[in-house]
């Protein structure tokens, strides 16, 4: 069994909101389940901006409703 994809609550959310985001996003293994599940999202959202950490790390970045920004992690 796959384990869940850290999720960190770093906006101070509800433990209900956190939780209903947490569980969308903690599936993602990879940038294209993320940009997948973006895409499918009514209405579709999408990456907002790349931020490159080093030659090998990544953070995506996507404004989420609510004022909410969703960061990627990627390496």
């Amino acid at each position: 069994m796959e384990r869940a994809i850290p999720v960190e609550n770093r906006a101070g959310l509800s433990a209900d909101e956190f939780a209903r985001i947490a569980a969308a996003v903690s599936g993602h293994r990879s940038v294209k389940h993320a940009v997948d599940w973006l895409a499918a999202c009514d209405p579709p959202l999408a990456p907002t901006e790349m931020v490159t950490q080093d030659e090998y790390s990544h953070d995506i970045l996507v404004a989420y409703p609510g004022g909410l920004w969703l960061v990627y992690d990627s390496t």
